[in-house]
C-alpha cells in the first residue's frame, strides 16, 4: 500500500498539483493507495461537477486511479479542504468526525479520525497450483495390503486423543503417498461464472492500465475509463444470470443449490468490519453477528415463557454411555461410497471400503475411554 499525507498551502499554484500528481507515476504498482491531506480547494461536494481547473485536475487524477473520496465532515464554510482519497473498498474504510483531537481543533479543518480494516488478499486473486491426492487413479490393492500389515493396536496405548490422531494421520499418509498419484488442483483467477468476454476485457484493462501509468499513449486514459465501465457491466451481467440460471435450475435439480452454496462460502472474507471494529478472531465475528441480530431482532409479542419446552435431561451436555467397537463399524458400513472428500481429504469410500481393519475403530473408541 502506498500511503500519502499531503499539505498544499493556500494559493498554491497550478504547476505544484500537477506536479505532485505526476509523482505517482514513479512510484510503480501498488495494491492500495492512501492519500490523507489538505487540499485546499473550493469543494462542497461532488469535485467532479467542479468548475475549478485545479480541482479538474484533482477529478482527472482520481479517476485515474480509481480513487475514491472518504472525508464527509464539513468545515465551518461548508468546504471539504481536507481530502481522504483511496482505493480501498468502502466496505473496508470509515472516516468521521472525532471528538478526541489531538491538538486543539481548528475550525477550518475539523479533526478526522480514519478507520481502516485490512483483510488479507483471496487465494483466487492469481492462479495457485495446489498438490492433491488423486483417489481416481489410486492402487487400491496395494493400499489394502498395506493397511493390512500395519498393526493399528498401538492407537490405543494413547492417553491423548490429539496425539492418536496425528500419528494416525501419519501412517493414512504414508500409505496414500506410496499408492495414491497426486494431481495439480488449479485454483481459478476468476469466478467460473464470468464469460470468456469478461475475461477478456479485464486482461485489457489490466494492460492498459500499466500504459496509462506509463503514459505511453495520452489516449489510454479514455480508453481505461472506458473499458473500467465496461467490466463493471459486464460482470453484473455475468451475475446476474447466474443467478437466474441457479434459481431456474432449483427445481428441476435441487443439488444445484448446494453448488451455489459452496462455491459462494469460500469467498468469505478473513475479517469483518461492524461499528467500526475489525474483526479477525472467529470468535469475535460470530459475536458481532449475534450483537447485529440482537439489534435488529423483534420477540414475537404471543411468546409465552410457561408453555416452554421443558426436558428431562440433566446437565449441560448430551451424555453418551458407550460407544462399542460393532457400533463403529456398523456407522462405517452406513456410509456412502463416492469419491466426496471430507474435511481431512479423504473419500468416504476409502474409510468404507477399509471397514475390515480395526483402526478407524480403536481410534473412535479412545475418543470415548
Amino acid at each position: 500500500m502506498l500511503v500519502c499525507v499531503v499539505y498544499f498551502p493556500p494559493s498554491s499554484r497550478a504547476d505544484t498539483y500537477v506536479e505532485f500528481f505526476d509523482c505517482f507515476e514513479n512510484f510503480g504498482f501498488f495494491d492500495n493507495i492512501l492519500i490523507c491531506g489538505d487540499f485546499n480547494l473550493p469543494i462542497y461536494d461532488n469535485f467532479g461537477n467542479n468548475k475549478n481547473p485545479l480541482v479538474i485536475e484533482l477529478s482527472n487524477f482520481v479517476n485515474l486511479y480509481n480513487l475514491a473520496q472518504f472525508n464527509n465532515t464539513f468545515n465551518c464554510n461548508n468546504k471539504f479542504l481536507d481530502l481522504i482519497l483511496t482505493d480501498i473498498d468502502f466496505s473496508h474504510i470509515s472516516v468521521w468526525h472525532s471528538d478526541k483531537p489531538l491538538v486543539p481543533e481548528d475550525k477550518h479543518h475539523p479533526a478526522l479520525s480514519i478507520s481502516i480494516c485490512f483483510v488479507a488478499d483471496q487465494p483466487n486473486r492469481k492462479n495457485v497450483n495446489i498438490s492433491r491426492y488423486d483417489f481416481r487413479r489410486a492402487d487400491f490393492l496395494a493400499m489394502w495390503c498395506f493397511f493390512r500389515e500395519i498393526d493399528w493396536s498401538f492407537l490405543l496405548n494413547f492417553n491423548d486423543i490429539d496425539k492418536a490422531v496425528f500419528s494416525f494421520y501419519n501412517c493414512l499418509n504414508d500409505v496414500f503417498s506410496r499408492t495414491v498419484p497426486l494431481r495439480q488442483t488449479v485454483t481459478r483467477r476468476f469466478p467460473f461464472w464470468y464469460t470468456i468476454e469478461t475475461r477478456r476485457l479485464l486482461k485489457r484493462k489490466a494492460r492498459v492500465r500499466r500504459l496509462t501509468l506509463k503514459c505511453v499513449n495520452p489516449d489510454s486514459v479514455d480508453e481505461f475509463r472506458a473499458l473500467r465501465s465496461a467490466v463493471k457491466y459486464s460482470i453484473q451481467k455475468d451475475y446476474n444470470t447466474y443467478l437466474r440460471l441457479t434459481e431456474k435450475n432449483l427445481i428441476s435439480n435441487p443439488k444445484k443449490f448446494w453448488s451455489y452454496f459452496n462455491n459462494t462460502k469460500h469467498n468469505s472474507p478473513n475479517s469483518l468490519y461492524y461499528n467500526n471494529v475489525c474483526y479477525e478472531n472467529d470468535g469475535d465475528i460470530a459475536n458481532a453477528f449475534a450483537d447485529y441480530f440482537k439489534s435488529v431482532f423483534k420477540p414475537s409479542t404471543n411468546y409465552d415463557i410457561k408453555k416452554e419446552f421443558k426436558s428431562n435431561c440433566v446437565g449441560d451436555l448430551v451424555k453418551i454411555d458407550s460407544v462399542t467397537y460393532d457400533d463403529v463399524v456398523l456407522a462405517i458400513r452406513e456410509l456412502k461410497s463416492s469419491l466426496t472428500v471430507g474435511a481431512d481429504n479423504i473419500p468416504s469410500f476409502i474409510i468404507k471400503g477399509c471397514a475390515e481393519f480395526s483402526f478407524i475403530p480403536f481410534l473412535f473408541c479412545l475418543t470415548y475411554r
